[in-house]
């Protein structure tokens, strides 16, 4: 015996440290069966800093786990980072799954919401089944993650399913190894709850079986508030102009595009043209709303999206999504958009909306689970195979990025519109859900209880705020209240470093590049208003080289929502003022006229700006595609719409020293207007000319400067017609083009910018 003890090898005893993706996606339980069947001892636990794993057995069978560790995770986590060591044997030869430790400040991010996994749509199918039905079926790999998570590590006592206690059987499957739902948190079934509920617009509550009353409701024509994972949806027949055009009047939405819920593969195709990509995007554990190209006989509403070739589809990714489609007399295809008066924060509380919103609804689908963190539907379009994000929000956040240096913690407040925000800890960037306009007082406050929510979660408190370089913001005011009150350094970021900087964080780079910071307006230290800017710079600071002339904003604010002012603009400024006038009487009535053109003569009424948004809206209002706008990007995104893509034949443009003057490009766009081509010649010509204009502007800056990257960003970055004409133009001369695959290029990844900028630039006065 004592031979035989002699001969057998010591065990090895190894601990890892694994951050990621690695909390509420069946990670331990995986591990926990895995090291079981092994036969090796240790255990694994949930930690601020990530998941501990220790494991204990012979050398040959811990090397051989180690080496295939990641492929063994589960399919929906993801490993950042993997620290394993040796440490002394303790003699254990059982597993097991320890209980969370949740002291200190978090590494370990709580998950996104996950899709409903194909298994648990499975069982909510079989009638054979005890979840058959079930609204709230989840399991360790998909269900609410961060809309009910209250405090970090996640476990069901920090969610807001500690209000429903585990019956025997949901206790038994979350205490069995062999069992999917092994330590899966938000385990319950309809004995346990949550459970569903209808209630009329008042609040009182309707008789019936409730999802059979939301059934009949919808294949009726009414509209509904569904309460989802992060807040309510309006949803109601998207076959139907009538039931959507009464939507709209509600809402008080008269064109912005609103999204559309269908059941599956099938349906969608039945509406839209889908590729690979974008069906890999639509089937994704995020299962974002996804922009895809309509079908020309697609039987939805043309009111869905007017003026646009795109509609924004999702699949179901909530088990009562899949369940109202259930009913074969409820539409294939249902609106789904945010229950909320346009821009403001989506509701949560169906006390809210009987409140103050029962005017825009005819019932609603409740449920008693609540929403601890408000979360809108993330929207993803798709550029050359690759994702292009336009709004991130639930299924991506709070999933951090990563950044090449780590530092203080650094509290990055994010721009005015589509406002997001970003918290560090070490090199991570976690970026907050979809704000929206903070302009908006019930969106500031959404903002400010949202950063303490953040904050609180992440067990965090900022050592260093940083904001953009705009005085007049709220979010600026905010960061300079923050700052001021807690004594910490304040960074100011001007908007176009920050877009390029956020695409050069999300590539891991520090630069110098070339950027392309493109979009409607940001801040300019000169006093103007910038958004045609071509920048030299890294993640501490920028130079400004090129950028589009300056012309005149008339009235200001009031040329954001009414194009034809900055096409009076750009004619005044490239053919003379009688000319312009002359060219726009086409369009606009002459008092109207002649008070923008005297608006002009006064800086005070009307600021100078570079803006490439502003210059495409000018465009837009020149060829009478859009006059007036009721969303922000609508002229734009129309002119785009219109644009002819095989247009080869691009207009002029100069430069004057380090402005890149247009007059030669209106100049040819009203001669081809005069010579009668159509719009989509003239628009696809004008994206033609603005993608030459980007790639001759880099090739000077590469002779000045060296330089061969390029980092494109900027709203303007979402015009995937200019992209296909700019992108391939630069790679045939040779630069490496960066574009944003992860965060998105508008004003939504502005906050990562400023975090990444705040960091090198403390980090260098720190090592000065």
């Amino acid at each position: 015996m004592d031979d035989d003890r002699q001969s057998r090898p010591a065990p090895k005893r190894y601990r890892l440290l694994v951050r990621g993706r690695v909390q509420g996606v069946g990670f331990r339980p995986t591990f926990y069966r895995e090291l079981t069947r092994r036969g090796c001892g240790g255990g694994i636990r949930n930690t601020p800093e990530g998941v501990v794993l220790e494991v204990e057995g012979p050398r040959e069978t811990l090397d051989a786990f180690v080496h295939n560790f990641r492929a063994l995770a589960p399919a929906r986590a993801r490993i950042d980072e993997l620290d394993v060591r040796e440490i002394e044997p303790l003699g254990e030869t059982e597993f097991r799954i320890a209980p969370s430790r949740a002291d200190g400040p978090s590494l370990l991010p709580i998950p996104p919401d996950l899709a409903t996994c194909s298994e648990c749509l499975r069982e909510l199918h079989d009638a054979g089944d005890r979840r058959h039905g079930y609204a709230f079926i989840t399991c360790a790999a998909c269900g609410p993650r961060f809309t009910i998570a209250r405090q970090v590590p996640f476990d069901r006592e920090r969610s807001t399913m500690d209000a429903f206690a585990p019956c025997p059987d949901c206790a038994r499957e979350y205490a069995d190894p062999a069992d999917r739902r092994l330590h899966a948190q938000t385990v319950s079934c309809p004995a346990c709850g949550p459970r569903l509920s209808f209630l009329e617009p008042d609040g009182r509550p309707r008789d019936g079986d409730p999802l059979e009353v939301a059934r009949r409701l919808l294949a009726g024509g009414a509209i509904l508030a569904v309460k989802g994972l992060g807040g309510f949806h309006l949803a109601c027949d998207a076959t139907r102009q009538d039931v959507v055009g009464r939507l709209r009047a509600r809402k008080r939405r008269p064109a912005k595009p609103l999204a559309v819920m269908v059941p599956d593969m099938d349906a969608c195709r039945r509406i839209c043209v889908v590729s690979a990509d974008e069906e890999a995007l639509l089937r994704s554990a995020a299962a974002p709303i996804v922009l895809l190209r309509r079908q020309p006989a697609g039987a939805v509403a043309g009111a869905l999206a007017p003026g646009l070739p795109d509609l924004g589809v999702m699949l179901p990714h909530a088990p009562l999504h899949a369940l109202l489609f259930d009913d074969p007399r409820v539409p294939r295809a249902l609106v789904m958009t945010s229950c909320n008066r346009s821009e403001e924060p989506i509701a949560v509380a169906h006390e809210h909306i009987v409140g103050e919103l029962q005017d825009l609804v005819d019932g609603i689908l409740t449920n008693d689970r609540p929403i601890a963190n408000r979360c809108d539907d993330s929207v993803v379009a798709t550029f050359a195979g690759r994702p292009l994000p336009i709004r991130r929000s639930r299924g991506y956040v709070p999933d951090p990025v990563e950044l090449t240096a780590g530092g203080p913690s650094v509290l990055a407040t994010g721009g005015m519109l589509k406002n997001a925000f970003a918290l560090t800890s070490g090199r991570r960037a976690f970026l907050s859900q979809h704000i929206g306009d903070v302009s908006d007082a019930d969106n500031a406050l959404y903002f400010a209880r949202s950063v303490e929510r953040f904050c609180a979660l992440l067990r965090l408190e900022p050592e260093v705020v940083a904001c953009d370089l705009h005085p007049d913001y709220p979010t600026t005011a905010y960061a300079r209240r923050l700052a001021d009150s807690r004594g910490l350094p304040l960074v100011a970021v001007q908007q176009h470093h920050a877009h390029v900087v956020s695409c050069l964080a999300e590539h891991g780079l520090d630069g110098p590049v070339i950027g392309v910071s493109w979009d409607g307006s940001g801040y300019g230290p000169d006093g103007a208003v910038w958004g045609g800017e071509f920048l030299v710079c890294d993640r501490r600071s920028y130079e400004r080289h090129y950028h589009l002339d300056y012309v005149p904003m008339p009235g200001g604010e009031q040329a954001v929502h009414q194009p034809w002012r900055m096409a009076l603009a750009h004619l005044s400024h490239a053919l003379g003022p009688d000319a312009a006038m002359a060219r726009m009487a086409r369009h606009v009535g002459e008092r109207e006229l002649g008070q923008a053109q005297r608006a002009m003569a006064i800086r005070e009424f009307s600021p100078f700006t570079s803006s490439a948004g502003r210059l495409f809206d000018a465009v837009a209002a020149l060829l009478g595609v859009r006059l007036r706008t009721t969303y922000e990007g609508q002229a734009a995104c129309e002119l785009e719409a219109r644009a002819a893509a095989d247009s080869t034949d691009p207009y002029g443009f100069g430069y004057d020293g380090r402005r890149i003057t247009l007059a030669a490009t209106f100049d040819g766009i009203c001669r081809d207007l005069d010579r009668g081509e159509g719009v989509a010649d003239v628009a696809g010509r004008f994206h033609g000319t603005m993608a030459r204009l980007i790639a001759e502007t880099c090739r000077r800056l590469r002779a000045e400067t060296g330089l061969g990257i390029v980092a494109l960003s900027g709203g303007v970055m979402q015009n995937r017609t200019l992209l296909a004409a700019a992108v391939p133009a630069l790679r045939a001369d040779g630069f490496e083009v960066l574009l944003q695959t992860r965060v998105p290029p508008n004003d939504g990844g502005l906050c990562l910018g400023q975090a990444a900028c705040a960091l090198a630039r403390v980090n260098e006065e720190g090592d000065g």
